[in-house]
């Protein structure tokens, strides 16, 4: 299943990147050879996968200071249908379970609690060099997140307003052989949410929050 929140202990979000980066780098000097029959017309591609979201928080809040949320690691599932042989429709799902504190305020530092985010994309993706053994891609896509069953810590209650928001996505695909292959992606999911917090005594706080995720996963899939 696939968390919204930040997903690792072990390894930083920004090695991801790096690795990701030169294994595009990289597969542009593999020359197209076999793989010609991996990504093409009407291809189905699945993949069972580790997932990071670490949410890059902003806010403005009623009642002063600012809400912060942690990362998750969790399990999901993506699958791809190539459109064409270059251009492929991707959705992922999983959800995420993310801890949440509004620091600084003037009620001072309180316990937001725990809510699970289920986001639910569609990602168009190109794809440049699809005969490669070595195959990145880049896309662009329309997200639309649920926050559900939550848990309201120090408040009464906390709601999130669920809503749509963009995605941007890099990857690269390494083949193993003719129906498997590795596969490391990143995408980035611009979220905001407006959040009602009701403190019982101290009376109700608001704050528009900008989640604006990174999610890096992998892992590995095949090909149909």
């Amino acid at each position: 299943m696939l968390v919204a929140h930040p997903f690792f202990c072990l390894v930083q979000p920004k090695n991801f990147l790096l690795t990701t980066f030169a294994l595009i780098a990289v597969s542009t000097a593999v020359a197209a050879s076999d793989f010609k029959d991996r990504k093409q017309q009407g291809n189905w591609m699945v993949g069972a996968k580790a997932l990071l979201l670490d949410p890059d928080v902003s806010s403005t809040v009623s009642i002063g200071g600012e809400a912060r949320a942690k990362s998750d690691v969790v399990p999901m599932v993506d699958v791809r249908y190539f459109i064409t042989r270059d251009i492929s429709l991707e959705t992922m799902w999983g959800y995420s379970e993310h801890k949440l504190r509004a620091v600084g305020t003037a009620l001072g530092d309180m316990s937001l609690g725990t809510t699970k985010v289920l986001p639910f994309s569609l990602t168009a993706q190109y794809n440049p060099r699809a005969n490669n053994q070595i195959s990145p891609y880049v896309g662009v896509g329309l997200n639309y997140t649920l926050f559900v069953d939550g848990f309201p810590g120090d408040a009464q209650d906390v709601k999130y307003d669920d809503g749509f928001g963009t995605v941007f996505n890099l990857g690269v695909d390494y083949f193993l052989d003719d129906h498997r292959f590795f596969n490391i992606d990143v995408k980035k999911i611009l979220i905001s949410t407006d959040v009602r917090v009701d403190a019982g005594m101290a009376g109700i706080a608001h704050a528009a929050v900008d989640l604006d995720p990174l999610l890096v996963s992998f892992g590995f899939g095949w090909v149909f």
